[in-house]
This record gives C-alpha cells, sequence and structure tokens, in this order.
C-alpha cells in the first residue's frame, strides 16, 4: 500500500516538539507514547489477529480495540505519576483520549496516522487537563454514545469504515464546540440520505470512502471554528446550509442516474426539496418557531438551489458523478458558497 508514514512522522514530531517548548513535558511525552507504542500494537495486532477489517480500508476492529487499550496506558501512567491531575480525573481522560485518538487512527490513511496522532492527541490532552471529573464523564460519554453510533450504523450508509469512523470523530469536535444543536445537521444528512430515492442494491453500495466526509464537512469547520471563537450561535444557520446543499447534491447525482430519462432540472428541485425539508424542520425546532427563523429557513431552500446548480454547473457528467478529488473539491466550494448565502440570512 502506498504510504508516506516515514515521511510524516519526523515532521509530526518536530511539530509536537515546537508546540510543546517550553511548557509540560507530559504534552510531549503521552502523545509520543501514543504514536510509538499504540499504534505500533494495533498494527502489530490487526495484522496477526484481524479477522474483522474495516471495509474499505485497511485498518481492523481488532486493530482499533488494541491501539485503544494501550493508549489508555499510555495516558494513565504518565498523568498518575508524573501529573497533580487527580485519580478520577487521570482514568476519565485516559478513556476518553484513548477512545478519540482510535477514530483518529482509524480514519487516517496513507500514513496520515503519524500525524494526527501526536498532533490531535496533544490538542485534546491540553484541554482534558483542566477539566474537573465530571467534565470528562460528559465528555466520555458523549465518545461513547458516538463510537457506539458509529458500529451500528456502519452497516446501514454508504460510507466506508474510515469515513464512518471520521465522521464520528467529526460529531465529537462539533459537540464539544458548540453542544449538541450543532450534531443535529450532520446526523440529519446521514438519516436523511436514504430519503432521497428509493434504495436499489446500485445505489446502497458502501462507495464513499473518508475524502467524502472531508468534502463535506470542510466548509462546516469553517462555521464552526468561527463560531466557537466568537461563541456566535447565529452561525448554526449557515453551518445547517453546508450540510443541507450536500445533501441535495448527493441526491441530484443519485436520482440522476436511477432515472436517465428525467431532465436534471426536475431531479434537481425534487432533491432540493427533500434535502431542504429535512435539515430545515429540526434547525426550525431548536431554534424556535419564530418569524425570522421561519423566514431564514424558507431563505434556506434558495441557498440550497445555488449549491445544487454550481455543482451541475461544474460536475461535467452529473448522472454518473465520478467519485474522484474533483468532484469532492467541486461540491465542498458549491456547498461553501451557499452556506455564504445562509450567513447573509443569519
Amino acid at each position: 500500500r502506498v504510504t508516506f508514514g516515514e515521511v510524516y512522522f519526523p515532521l509530526s514530531v518536530a511539530l509536537l516538539f515546537w508546540l510543546t517548548r517550553p511548557g509540560d513535558a507530559l504534552l510531549f511525552v503521552i502523545p509520543m507514547l501514543m504514536l510509538t507504542l499504540a499504534d505500533a500494537t494495533g498494527a502489530l495486532i490487526g495484522v496477526r489477529y484481524g479477522v474483522t477489517p474495516y471495509f474499505g480500508a485497511s485498518k481492523s476492529l481488532e486493530g482499533s480495540i488494541a491501539f485503544a487499550a494501550v493508549a489508555f496506558l499510555c495516558v494513565l501512567v504518565p498523568l498518575l505519576l508524573w501529573s497533580d491531575v487527580g485519580r478520577a480525573e487521570c482514568l476519565l481522560a485516559a478513556a476518553t483520549l484513548g477512545l478519540l485518538v482510535m477514530l483518529l487512527e482509524g480514519s487516517s490513511g496513507r500514513g496520515l496516522d503519524n500525524v494526527v496522532i501526536p498532533i490531535g492527541g496533544y490538542f485534546l490532552l491540553r484541554v482534558y487537563m483542566s477539566l474537573d471529573a465530571s467534565a470528562l464523564l460528559e465528555h466520555l460519554l458523549v465518545t461513547i454514545a458516538l463510537v457506539v453510533l458509529m458500529l451500528m450504523a456502519r452497516r446501514h450508509t454508504t460510507l466506508a469504515d474510515d469515513a464512518v469512523v471520521a465522521s464520528a470523530f467529526f460529531g465529537y469536535v462539533a459537540w464539544a464546540v458548540m453542544g449538541w444543536a450543532w450534531l443535529v445537521a450532520p446526523v440529519a444528512i446521514i438519516v436523511g440520505y436514504r430519503w432521497l430515492s428509493p434504495p436499489t442494491r446500485d445505489n446502497s453500495q458502501r462507495i464513499h470512502d473518508v475524502s467524502t466526509v472531508l468534502s463535506v464537512c470542510a466548509p462546516a469547520v469553517v462555521w464552526l471554528a468561527f463560531a466557537g471563537a466568537h461563541g456566535n450561535d447565529s452561525l448554526l444557520l449557515p453551518y445547517t446550509v453546508v450540510f443541507g446543499a450536500h445533501l441535495a447534491m448527493f441526491g441530484t447525482s443519485r436520482l440522476g442516474e436511477q432515472f436517465p430519462d428525467q431532465p436534471v432540472m426536475r431531479l434537481s428541485c425534487r432533491a432540493i426539496v427533500v434535502s431542504w425539508a429535512i435539515v430545515t424542520v429540526p434547525y426550525v425546532l431548536l431554534t424556535g418557531v419564530a418569524p425570522p427563523n421561519l423566514g431564514a429557513a424558507l431563505g434556506m431552500m434558495g441557498a440550497l438551489a445555488l449549491g445544487t446548480a454550481t455543482f451541475v454547473a461544474c460536475e461535467p457528467n452529473v448522472r454518473a458523478a465520478a467519485l474522484s478529488p474533483r468532484r469532492w473539491v467541486c461540491q465542498a466550494v458549491a456547498a461553501g458558497l451557499a452556506s455564504v448565502v445562509g450567513w447573509g440570512l443569519a
């Protein structure tokens, strides 16, 4: 398999050293322990005992479990012996960090785990060392819930396993930064995807890998970051538009392939209306049934239409859109454009 891990490894070590100098040595030691011990153990167990491979990815469930177990110890032992963090907090932080970094490792291919494990572990650990037991328990319960949801949903989506894992991690980040309301739109797109067109054997195959999740989440991450930095809940509207626009674009492509005798314009309108309903109803329920919110919800349909029209114009064969980097970049840009319109409505 193609991997650039030998290149990423020294770069990530150097970056981690720069981030932690000067500062608490544990913020360097613990992520490095996870990278050197947990990652290696997960790889060895996966190769030797992996009987439940991730669909569409070179990982296995057994390898991920071994990674999480060793990562738990890599966090727990140093925190207990060389920090002032309480015992309960050490246990909760180690369990949460082990699970979350497992998600990062499981969704990373081509050696990128050599970057996301130490750098992601560093930022998570820096936050957890300042939280009390009740806050850490909440983080752990949310993480467990997302992992369970991932295991239950993996066979009922068109996402490969690495994409499902990446989705679970994004859900945690959205919740940790802005709260439960920001989990609704990502869940709606996963649940509502099957409502866009009649399911068939062909359109139910698990063909979407982690690049699909990156395309969907990239514009949403921008609004999430701005909202978290400024505490601006009104940015939930353009954030929601991102997922609605992606859903409409997926629906247009899916319907175009299923109904080749019907005009793309008609199929796009159908996908836009269905997608708008899927994301707008939860949005109105979250923000309140008030005239300003209802007006913004109506305006969201225009934003979804603009994003879908942009995608159709950029995609040469929308009825059989290739799962290529060009398609995902085009889709991300179209969703971002639609979300800018949504920002104007906020």
